[in-house]
């Protein structure tokens, strides 16, 4: 071993080399973040999946020359000095240009914040690893651990960004216009409730009581209990939910509880054994969104959280921080941490907000027309041109005409808007076929 370590040092030009290079040095820290983020079942935690994502990114930069002037991952430990170490913090400090896109913009200070807190954890373990021979180097704390702050037009870019957090109520009311009854539950949570796809991935039957109008739950990623008075059309959505799990099939057992589910009986938003996360909600939201712009091209593809984000952006306005605060079920309410210990919240406080923000939204919550639970006849032509087509029909418009105008079929005009006389012979003669549901609950 001593012969091997001497022809080490001699090759690597460092003393006493270890022989294990900050690259192996790092796969066991994945290693014991896998061993250690792994629930008794066997199931990966999903915070574990985030910290290995941002570990991969950690060993991509620190392993390109571009960024750091070398490749660190190949030093041996026994190199780990203070001034590399200094320059591997430095790689994330000066926000890099990132590889996503494609050295096109600089590094955010959020993301570049939490790259640097993962390598912190991994040089915290590799201090106490019985397995290698490193510590701290002298002076180590002292390392500056801040990125830099944004420059002058990345400020400005932002402070235009954050005005695109928040849905403009004309892009609300086409939303309700367009969305479906599976879709349409989904805004009102997002917008009723600040909702994220987590939180209503989470939502358990338990959690509901709809006599009362409310949901009495817990936010899971910070442990808080979390309560929301319902709109009426939030509370119809929600006993529309439920109505359509009873005459499904049952799924498994563990997963009675759960409110949103697919039609398999899986639940909508669920972590999976590996760690990652099936987002349905997502899915869902996302065909809404396409369907609005096969109509209007211009429309945003907003995501599903920018909903939280607009809930909480107005229930600001109506009220205050402290009233924000709740509806996002972040940790605290206030500078004291501990007042949540020894003060009941002013749950009523939120709940006149909630109402408040309902009755603005009141025109935009009707969008959907007076009965938006019922199943809707499949079609790929659009709203804008069913509109048309329902306009041209009652207005005496020969079908053949309509179908020309329109470019369909006549088919599709006597599926899509039936005459009177066509209702009445399904009436006395044999069961019309039903309307098929584009619904997916």
């Amino acid at each position: 071993m001593v012969d091997l370590r001497k022809k080490l040092s001699d090759s690597t030009g460092v003393p006493a080399a270890t022989g294990i290079t900050v690259r192996q040095a790092m796969t066991a820290y994945e290693a014991h973040v896998r061993r250690s983020l792994t629930a008794p079942d066997g199931f990966f935690r999903p915070w574990g999946r985030t910290k290995l994502d941002q570990l991969d990114s950690i060993r991509s930069y620190l392993a390109d020359e571009r960024f750091g002037g070398r490749d660190f991952l190949s030093l041996d430990l026994s190199g780990l000095s203070y001034d590399q170490c200094e320059e591997m913090y430095g790689v994330f400090r000066r926000r890099p240009l990132t590889m996503r896109s494609k050295l096109k913009d600089r590094m955010k200070p959020s993301t570049a914040k939490n790259f640097i807190k993962e390598l912190g954890n991994f040089f915290d373990w590799l201090d106490g690893a019985d397995a290698f021979e490193w510590t701290f180097p002298r002076r180590f704390h002292a390392i500056k651990k801040t990125p830099d702050d944004l420059t002058a037009p990345e400020q400005y870019a932002r402070r235009m960004g954050r005005e695109k957090l928040v849905l403009p109520d004309d892009h609300l009311k086409l939303l309700f216009e367009y969305s479906l009854p599976s879709e349409r539950i989904l805004l009102l949570l997002g917008l009723n409730c600040a909702f994220a796809a987590s939180e209503v991935g989470h939502l358990r039957k338990g959690f509901l009581k709809l006599d009362q109008s409310i949901i009495d739950g817990i936010r899971f990623k910070s442990s808080n209990d979390t309560r929301h008075w319902l709109w009426p059309q939030t509370k119809d959505g929600l006993e529309w939910v439920l109505a359509e799990r009873r005459a499904e099939r049952a799924g498994r057992a563990e997963h009675a509880d759960v409110v949103f589910v697919t039609d398999r009986g899986n639940p909508l938003w669920h972590a999976t054994k590996k760690g990652s996360v099936s987002d349905g909600v997502s899915n869902v939201w996302c065909r809404l969104i396409r369907r609005v712009q096969k109509d209007h091209p211009e429309f945003p593809s907003y995501s599903f959280n920018k909903l939280r984000k607009t809930s909480a952006t107005r229930i600001l306005e109506i009220a205050d921080a402290e009233t924000a605060s709740m509806i996002l079920a972040h940790k605290t309410i206030g500078e004291d941490e501990l007042l949540h210990h020894y003060a009941l919240l002013p749950w009523e406080k939120l709940f006149a907000a909630q109402r408040k923000l309902g009755e603005q939204l009141a025109t935009i919550l009707e969008a959907g027309g007076p009965d938006p639970w019922t199943p809707r006849v499949r079609s790929y032509l659009g709203l804008a041109k069913v509109k048309k087509l329902k306009e041209l029909r009652q207005r005496g418009v020969p079908p053949r005409e309509i179908a020309k105008a329109l470019k369909v079929s006549v088919a599709t005009v006597h599926r899509l808007a039936p005459s009177a006389t066509s209702k009445q012979v399904g009436s006395r003669g044999s069961t019309p076929t039903p309307p098929r549901s584009d619904d997916l609950c």
